[in-house]
């Protein structure tokens, strides 16, 4: 899943020219802003125009932030619709790039997971574990999903357990009735329910969460009649911790 992607329930075409009016007048946030407007246009199914952004971004002269970032973000977007020749040339070069933030890595190698290419997927995510987190004593919580897409990949390949994965185990929150806050993503048509076993045991949980999207798992064997991939899901994703609740005191029941 690729952070901060709209939800659904909000007109993207007019979301995406408010975000681009909006770069035009804080220049020094337009690269957060753009890859906001460039999410809207993917969601609504311009991906071209989401790609025009993304080149805009990649050519300005000031630099950006996090260019392997952006570079990632267009392969995938071009792969969703037929141009997998040129997602892969760029995916190639973010891993020969081997940037040392994890995002770019996750992008890619959930892209290559999504068309079925379980292999690369694998090598793209061992290579990112390998080259952020040997020698590391605590994995930072921004690697787990690296951590979690290779152990993912690896049992659909059947692959037998190795000190990764038990790794990946070790990150994995421990759940209790009493801390299901603590789930990073919900989606599906049980979306809700985190967000609302959050709010009846501790009120103070509620606005930590907020709306998201994010394909599911269909989406990557569907296609609608124009070439684009659909079937989105809502989500809720956390957006802060929330805090640690405790039982409520059982009602007293009077005889």
């Amino acid at each position: 899943m690729r952070p901060d992607t709209p939800a659904e329930n909000v007109d993207h075409a007019a979301e995406a020219a408010r975000l681009q009016r909006t770069a035009a007048l804080y220049p020094e946030d337009a690269e957060a802003l753009l890859l906001q407007a460039a999410a809207h246009l993917e969601v609504s199914g311009d991906r071209p125009a989401a790609t025009t952004l993304y080149d805009r971004l990649l050519s300005s002269p000031d630099g950006l932030d996090n260019p392997h970032l952006v570079r990632a973000l267009k392969a995938s977007n071009l792969w969703e619709y037929d141009h997998e020749a040129e997602a892969r040339a760029i995916i190639e070069g973010v891993r020969t790039a081997a940037p040392r933030d994890p995002a770019p890595w996750v992008i890619v190698a959930e892209s290559l997971e999504a068309h079925d290419e379980l292999e690369a997927a694998h090598e793209t995510f061992t290579q990112a574990v390998e080259l952020l987190l040997t020698d590391v004593e605590e994995p930072p919580y921004a690697t787990h999903p690296l951590l979690f897409g290779r152990h993912r990949v690896r049992r659909m390949l059947g692959t037998a357990h190795d000190a990764w994965d038990a790794l990946a185990d070790s990150c994995t929150p421990r759940r209790s009735p009493w801390t299901s806050c603590t789930t990073p993503t919900a989606c599906g048509p049980w979306a809700l329910r985190p967000r609302r076993n959050c709010r009846r045991r501790s009120p103070a949980c509620a606005p930590n969460w907020a709306p998201t999207a994010r394909p599911s798992r269909a989406r990557s064997r569907s296609r609608s009649s124009t070439g684009r991939r659909t079937n989105w899901t809502n989500c809720w994703r956390r957006t802060r911790p929330c805090p640690r609740s405790t039982p409520r005191t059982p009602p007293t029941w009077r005889r």
